[in-house]
């Protein structure tokens, strides 16, 4: 067997990426959301950090982030089977898309906070130095 032979036998079968478009709607969008989650378990801490400098609010987060997922995990099999897969994906998917929207806008809005106050930190010295001299 020669190596290009192997090689062969290593390449990934793509034939269902080009037959089925509901399956590439279907791996784009958990690609897309799977991201989305990382990004969510990776940021939300490091706001926290940001925000409160306290590494046991960081350990708190951990926590409650954990809670959910054991508890709604025991649910979420027997949900899935009660009702249409399909809706229930897009519909979470839509719930997942608008909160994590939120807490983007959350981060611009303090990172956007914190910079105004800043420049008013920059701003007084001068306006104090108006007076006469």
């Amino acid at each position: 067997m020669s190596w290009a032979d192997r090689l062969r036998a290593l390449r990934m079968d793509l034939s269902p990426w080009r037959a089925s478009r509901d399956f590439r709607l279907l791996l784009t969008a958990g690609a897309v959301f799977y991201f989305g989650a990382m990004v969510s378990y990776v940021a939300i801490p490091y706001q926290v950090y940001t925000l409160t400098g306290s590494n046991f609010a960081v350990g708190a987060i951990g926590l409650v982030e954990l809670v959910p997922l054991v508890v709604f995990g025991l649910y979420g099999g027997a949900l899935a089977d009660h009702v249409d897969r399909r809706k229930l994906l897009v519909s979470l998917g839509i719930a997942q898309s608008v909160l994590t929207g939120i807490l983007g806008w959350n981060a611009f809005r303090v990172r956007c906070r914190s910079s105004s106050r800043s420049s008013a930190s920059w701003r007084s010295p001068a306006s104090g130095a108006n007076g006469p001299r």
